[in-house]
């Protein structure tokens, strides 16, 4: 049998998949140890890849399926747009490549979803929508009161870790989908799609576990606003005149629903002996608050200055590293359907697995959404029966 001197790709889906990634095509030639102007090349049909291993590689750095290079055009995909906010300070002006990799990843489960819930007659998500014009605090007593999550059960979590499940609980059984991806440290804390359906948060997991809640928070500041956002940092807008009025806000929002005033103050009051009038200045004071409240310590900071009882010195005070994880040993290591459960959530597992049992999707089609094995399936489907 001859040999192909040659594996054949689609330029026209070459270039699609390039401007779609995120990168530069230095960037790519770099990650595959390629010459550039080979890459060109490719692009506009003068060469092609000679081997198999090559286009895999490119499908590899593109974060694309193989077989998506020898469709005969690009697919036809519509993206939410998402707006990208960042502090004034910061010099960056678009999404990088593994943000627009999970925005793309995101919007596709989304898309599945809704579509899922409507095939199915489930009814919208009966998310408030509120304007970014409203009170902050009346909003998040809106907000709590529509999760039905008492304070006295947030303050009874043992740790921040059982925190981010109780809360991620939640939002899920009232309809919003949180995924966590691990986008790094150079990406966004988080950003936020909306959709009547399948309203959906995405969370940044380079981050301690307080600092992921308040992402969530925040990004759900979005979603009554009906705004979609990519928000690189969260919480650092809180005070800058020339910041943006939007993301001010859902600061202020996401500190609100954390830690209602009159818990904090009662809080306050109980613990250090707080008395009206008197002002929060020391860091380990604050460590108290955000201890008991299982928030970061830009949470609880940002709810006591809104409050009155702090100044911009309280925050400023927090050191650069406070919302970094702790370092220690990775742990036991997980299978794919752990690592699928926890990225993708309950919820959405959930609703692939009803459309799997009322034959709106086949086994296969889940099966590429959730991205496990049969056998992971099937122990999905078990413990959902059991």
């Amino acid at each position: 049998m001859k040999k192909l001197k040659h594996v054949p790709l689609t330029p026209s889906v070459l270039s699609w998949a390039i401007a779609e990634s995120g990168l530069t095509i230095d960037e790519i030639a770099t990650r595959m140890n390629l010459d550039v102007g080979t890459l060109a090349r490719w692009q506009r049909e003068e060469r092609q890849p000679t081997t198999l291993t090559e286009l895999k590689r490119l499908s590899q750095v593109l974060k694309r399926q193989l077989a998506t290079f020898f469709l005969p055009e690009p697919p036809t995909i519509i993206h939410p747009q998402v707006e990208f906010r960042r502090p004034p300070d910061s010099d960056r002006t678009r999404p990088n490549a593994k943000e627009l990799r999970y925005l793309r990843e995101a919007s596709r489960l989304q898309r599945a979803l809704s579509w899922i819930q409507r095939e199915l007659s489930v009814e919208q998500v009966d998310l408030p929508k509120i304007s970014n014009s409203a009170n902050p605090d009346r909003a998040a007593d809106q907000l709590r009161a529509s999760l039905k999550l008492s304070v006295d059960e947030q303050l009874s979590w043992g740790d921040p870790a059982k925190a981010l499940q109780g809360w991620r609980n939640a939002l899920e059984a009232y309809g919003i989908h949180v995924f966590l991806f691990p986008m790094g440290a150079d990406s966004c804390r988080g950003f936020s799609l909306w959709d009547d359906y399948a309203p959906a948060i995405a969370v940044n997991t380079h981050w301690k576990n307080e600092a992921r809640i308040f992402t969530i928070f925040h990004e759900l500041g979005h979603l009554v606003t009906r705004s979609n956002s990519f928000c690189v940092s969260p919480g650092r807008q809180f005070l800058i005149n020339d910041g943006d009025s939007h993301e001010r806000w859902c600061e202020k929002f996401a500190s609100a629903v954390l830690l209602p005033w009159l818990d904090v103050r009662r809080v306050l009051q109980q613990k250090l002996g707080w008395s009206d009038g008197a002002v929060i200045a020391e860091l380990n004071d604050l460590r108290v608050v955000a201890r008991l409240f299982k928030v970061s310590l830009q949470a609880a900071a940002l709810r006591l200055i809104e409050s009155g009882v702090a100044t911009w010195s309280l925050y400023q005070s927090i050191p650069e590293w406070a919302d970094n994880k702790p370092k220690g040993g990775r742990g036991k290591g997980r299978v794919r359907k752990e690592i699928r459960e926890s990225e993708y959530g309950q919820r959405t597992t959930k609703v692939f697995r009803n459309a799997l049992n009322e034959e709106l999707m086949t086994r296969r089609d889940v099966l590429s959404y959730l991205e496990v094995t049969d056998s992971d399936l099937y122990e999905i489907q078990k413990i959902s029966t059991g």
